[in-house]
């Protein structure tokens, strides 16, 4: 006998208050095409995807990663309200991501989404009617007599009354979970074969498809649970004269649903003709027991299609033919379609009407034919060609600058010893390699010096690409800066120091540090004033922070003396007083004032935070061995600054430059120089340095640390998940390390 809830003495407890916090059920896919869940505590209301945390899980029990490399991470992708749990409480789809931020192999919605993306013009709507079959614990179909068979088709199919449809309550409680949670069902009938039934989703439009289907079959299988019933997804579960399942696809573009689209209805099913043995290949494992020309299916050999013919592949309803617009019907898709095969069933269905995308399902029965040959030049022209896959904001950048006939010019950088990287004007992207199934060739017109040995037609193979580079959003590699400047240090009385001919080598020019740092030149410019590096005679020198922090002292100074207002300062009369009372270049002068502000017509407008930052970073500096007290750094701070910023000292500013430390058997807080800048830029040497420094961090506490290796707050949250663990104290979450680092 099944086990079944007892819901009567889990209500009590559902019904107990949560204070502000939620409950948010992470849903995927396995490696088996099955539905995997785990559930977390959220501390506030969810209103935005952004605010949930990607979560790590054992893909090695899940048939999605080697036991040997196991993590693999959970991205939210969809959320849907939990009908279980009421409230607040959320479903999470989410898709699977193996440790390195590639897609894992059993992710096909990153895939389909992205076809889905470039297909949006055409605005494809997706209508699925998902049949499936309930059984009883034991295996038999639920309902059925036992040790027996219910009379033969033909009462059952929307039937009514005892004897017709069984588990009514059920799918009755699966369809109110499905319009609580938000999945756009539009309906359910029982089937022909008793204790079989359906529900139908849609229309959506694009991916969003696959993740109502997707979540309303989760929410299946668990009020089922509830129930101690079995769902099988099966295309033929049991032999003999019964229906089998199907997950019939009702499918149209935009311009189908015009009037006159029966011409882009004929032509879609005139380019799902030519690809019928590749559309069944992904429409489900044991469709052949299905399709077999009988129980209102096609042959699976044969491709068919008729007007309110449930007997053809395709069915076009008897309506749209009427009226000469509408959709179209696939009977193909069984009812086990799964992740697997249904996001690569919308990837072929998404580029139907979209000819620029790389993955089509046909030819045009019109494309013109060439006469093919190798170049003459294909030896040497091997691995001359390259095939990038642009991100969404590289695409608006090229196709925005041709549109404004604009130069546009993008930079590889790096190394022998480094990894490329791709640098915009103003964006850095690391490149990866991704080995693609098929070989790929570069097919061009035959080039004008070899034309008169070729044919009018012909066209010559220039090379073959088995690999795409994928671009990713990367951080600047601006920590070399420090190791080509380091003895090139600015100090106070340096601006006579006569050029040194024989050093050329150690001397770093603005032009040639472009060359050098993987960074985009809009990055190396914030670089150079967030690490404060002066242009000196075109070479580039780090000043020494004392005498940084004596000029900005200096500058506060006069100020004052000279009755000038942060907010418009003439640089000219800034200059000349530090020129002539403090011997201080006019070149470094300007500059500085451009670090700690905006400089406009002559005027220079203070960013006071930054300045009071910085006098405040030149007292911590001296406390990097011996700690100082919290109120004692703030009272020299606030004096260093004076009366008019002292409204400004915050220790919030001195983030990611300081820990906290413990003084036995005392209450005062103590603050140590610590800052990020001196960390190693590789993560697992940087998470070795932080928790050898401390055992355990709060999540505030250690992001300042990580700002500088991380591309955005999600790649910050995927660094945490991989290095740390979790561990909750009564203070709250704290990070640990996950594993021992060889640095």
């Amino acid at each position: 006998m099944a086990f079944q809830y007892r819901n009567d003495l889990l209500a009590p407890f559902l019904a107990l208050p949560q204070g502000d916090k939620i409950q948010a059920e992470y849903v995927w896919i396995d490696g088996d095409g099955g539905l995997r869940s785990k559930t977390t505590t959220v501390s506030k209301k969810v209103t935005d995807i952004g605010q949930l945390r990607i979560w790590d899980f054992d893909g090695s029990s899940t048939n999605q990663a080697p036991g040997h490399d196991s993590d693999v991470y959970l991205r939210p992708a969809a959320i849907f309200k939990d009908p279980f749990r009421g409230g607040d409480n959320i479903l999470v789809l989410a898709e699977t991501y193996n440790n390195d931020g590639t897609p894992n192999r059993t992710n096909y919605r990153h895939h389909a989404a992205k076809v889905m993306e470039q297909a949006k013009d055409s605005v494809p709507w997706f209508g699925l009617e998902q049949e499936y079959t309930l059984f009883d614990a034991d295996g038999t179909p639920y309902g059925w007599p036992k040790g027996g068979f219910p009379g033969p088709q033909g009462p059952y199919y929307c039937g009514a009354g005892t004897g017709k449809v069984f588990a009514r309550d059920l799918i009755e409680a699966h369809y109110r979970a499905c319009l609580y949670a938000g999945i756009n069902i539009s309906g359910i009938n029982a089937e022909v074969m008793p204790s079989q039934w359906e529900f139908q989703v849609g229309p959506c439009e694009g991916i969003s498809m696959g993740d109502h289907l997707w979540m309303a079959r989760y929410l299946l299988v668990r009020i089922a649970e509830q129930w101690g019933v079995k769902v099988s997804f099966h295309p033929k579960p049991l032999q003999g004269d019964w229906n089998g399942a199907g997950c019939h696809t009702n499918y149209s573009t935009k311009a189908m649903r015009e009037p006159g689209g029966m011409k882009a209805i004929e032509a879609a099913i005139e380019k799902l003709s030519k690809r019928h043995d590749e559309h069944i290949a992904v429409y489900g494992e044991d469709n052949d027991l299905r399709l077999t020309g009988r129980h209102e299916t096609g042959h699976i050999s044969n491709f068919s299609s008729g007007v309110a013919n449930r007997g053809a592949s395709i069915r076009v309803p008897r309506h749209v033919a009427a009226q000469g617009y509408g959709y179209l019907e696939d009977r193909r898709p069984a009812s086990n379609i799964g992740m697997q095969y249904l996001y690569i069933f919308l990837d072929l269905k998404g580029s139907l009407h979209s000819p620029s995308q790389t993955l089509t399902v046909c030819h045009e029965p019109s494309m013109p034919e060439y006469d093919l040959h190798f170049s003459p030049k294909s030896s040497g022209e091997a691995g001359a060609y390259k095939l990038i896959e642009l991100t969404p904001d590289l695409t608006a950048l090229i196709e925005n600058a041709s549109k404004n006939d604009e130069q546009l010019r993008f930079t590889i950088k790096g190394q022998p010893n480094e990894d490329a990287v791709l640098c915009t004007p103003d964006k850095t992207f690391g490149m990866r390699s991704v080995v693609l199934s098929n070989t790929l060739l570069v097919v061009t017109p035959v080039p004008d010096e070899n034309a008169s040995g070729f044919a009018d037609d012909a066209v010559v193979i220039r090379d073959q690409l088995n690999e795409v580079i994928e671009l990713v959003p990367a951080v600047p590699k601006l920590h070399k800066l420090s190791s080509l400047i380091r003895n090139r240090q600015y100090d106070e009385g340096q601006e006579d120091e006569p050029e040194d001919d024989d050093s050329d080598t150690l001397r770093l020019t603005y032009s040639k540090a472009k060359e050098e740092i993987q960074a985009s030149d809009a990055e190396l410019d914030r670089g150079l004033k967030e690490r404060r590096i002066l242009i000196i005679n075109n070479e580039l020198r780090p000043i020494a922070p004392n005498y940084l922090n004596h000029l900005l002292e200096l500058i506060l100074n006069l100020l004052v003396s000279l009755s000038m207002k942060h907010t418009s300062i003439s640089v000219e009369e800034l200059c000349n007083a530090l020129s002539s009372d403090h011997d201080v270049p006019r070149t470094v002068s300007t500059q500085v004032m451009a670090w700690f502000g905006e400089i406009s017509d002559g005027r220079w407008k203070m960013d006071v935070e930054s300045v009071v930052k910085e006098v405040g970073l030149g007292i911590l500096r001296n406390h990097k061995q011996e700690p100082i007290e919290k109120d004692e750094l703030l009272a020299k701070w606030k004096s260093k600054v004076g009366d008019t910023f002292a409204d400004s000292v915050s220790i919030d500013l001195l983030a990611g430059n300081y820990i906290e430390t413990e003084v036995f058997g005392g209450s005062v807080t103590t603050l140590k120089y610590f800052p990020a800048s001196e960390l190693p830029v590789d993560p697992a040497a940087r998470f070795a340095d932080l928790f050898l420094t401390r055992s355990k961090w709060k999540g505030e506490e250690i992001s300042p640390f990580l700002s500088d290796i991380a591309v955005n707050s999600k790649e910050r949250d995927k660094l945490l998940l991989k290095y740390c663990r979790t561990v909750t104290e009564p203070g709250g979450v704290r990070y640990t390390a996950r594993a021992q680092y060889n640095g």
